[in-house]
């Protein structure tokens, strides 16, 4: 059975990529310890995101799953979550206009 765990994101606005990548290393550090593999971001406290930090936030996503990691986003205000889905659909607009 996999574990689930949550973590509380602290900060009330997210702008920078080392933003991301600093979540990204306490995913990676509570992995190592406790062996989970289903992560709970909340961002409950979080009322701005840049579009930088989004992307690397949604390029850090992809390489944890790569790892076999489940990342779920929970209590995002709704107009965090329409930005993220918002980048994300164009992220993948571009990757397959850009493909070969």
């Amino acid at each position: 059975m996999k574990k689930k765990h949550s973590i509380a994101i602290l900060k009330k606005y997210l702008i920078f990529r080392e933003d991301a990548r600093k979540i990204s290393a306490i995913i990676q550090n509570e992995n190592k310890k406790e062996g989970n593999k289903t992560f709970y971001l909340d961002f409950s406290k979080t009322n701005f995101f840049s579009r930088s930090f989004i992307d690397e936030f949604l390029n850090m996503i992809d390489d944890l799953r790569k790892k076999k990691s489940i990342i779920k986003t929970i209590n995002l205000k709704p107009q965090l979550e329409k930005f993220l889905k918002r980048v994300e659909k164009r992220k993948q607009n571009i990757k397959k206009e850009t493909t070969f």
